[in-house]
């Protein structure tokens, strides 16, 4: 399971609350994601993995380098 620091803005918290989705699952999915890959439309890394409620959910982000993790977004998909 990769380690990362996380560089959280209260701007980008409240954004992610705004989609129902936490700091701490945020931060759960990409360390320990079920798929990963890149945004077709913007190039940036996701993650994507399951909550313990079931929901799925993928959690966009840039790296600021190779273990800092800049949050972008994050929601609920089918």
């Amino acid at each position: 399971m990769p380690m990362y620091f996380f560089h959280w803005t209260e701007s980008i918290a409240d954004h992610l609350d705004q989609h129902g989705i936490s700091v701490d699952e945020f931060e759960m999915i990409v360390q320990n994601p079920d798929g990963n890959g890149n945004s077709r439309k913007t190039g940036r890394p996701f993650a994507v993995g399951q909550l313990d409620d079931g929901r799925t959910i993928l959690c966009v982000f840039e790296f600021l380098d190779s273990i800092t993790i800049v949050p972008v977004t994050a929601y609920e998909i089918d």
